[in-house]
């Protein structure tokens, strides 16, 4: 689907209309082991060509708005080729002026933070989903998270946890 958008984008682009670049970034491969089953960036994936196919719907029907052409950057299993992905894209970023941001980025590895610390010194903004570490905040001025912190999370949970009754019994701080 995001192959044929992007089809279509680059069509509507020959004949002036304007568009801009996001970059899905996130593992979409896993080696072929029985501990490693689903894939985490699928349902990310399956949100980002909804996401183009209305922008672009919306940029048919209103020429003020401007289409949407995704690019794909897979880091690898476990983001092992992050820095080198990220790399990549901050190149291609270099090279056009269509390139506005990078997606994606569910996963709080030391290489997740450091891709995105080179993807921030070089001015693209990363919009992440939920990740698993509150380090990922502090890897550039230009990450944003869409999903809360884990500290907020837990703090939330933890004030829920004192007030709410538990499980056939009272509240916790009356246990």
């Amino acid at each position: 689907e995001i192959a044929r958008e992007n089809a279509e984008v680059l069509a509507a682009a020959e004949q002036g209309q304007p568009y801009r670049t996001i970059v899905f970034f996130a593992p979409l491969t896993l080696p072929d082991q029985p501990e490693r089953e689903g894939q985490d960036a699928l349902p990310q994936l399956r949100g980002i060509a909804t996401a183009q196919r209305w922008a672009n719907e919306a940029a048919r029907s209103d020429v003020n708005r401007v289409r949407a052409r995704v690019l794909l950057a897979n880091p690898g299993d476990r983001f092992r080729h992050g820095t080198d992905v990220a790399r990549r894209i901050v190149a291609e970023a270099g090279r056009r002026d269509d390139v506005v941001g990078v997606v994606g980025i569910a996963q709080s590895r030391r290489e997740s933070r450091e891709a995105v610390r080179i993807l921030g010194q070089a001015g693209l903004p990363v919009v992440a989903g939920p990740v698993t570490g509150d380090a990922m905040i502090d890897s550039s001025p230009h990450y944003y998270q869409v999903s809360p912190r884990n500290a907020r999370v837990a703090s939330v949970l933890a004030g829920f946890a004192r007030r709410a009754p538990l499980a056939g019994g009272a509240p916790a701080d009356r246990a």
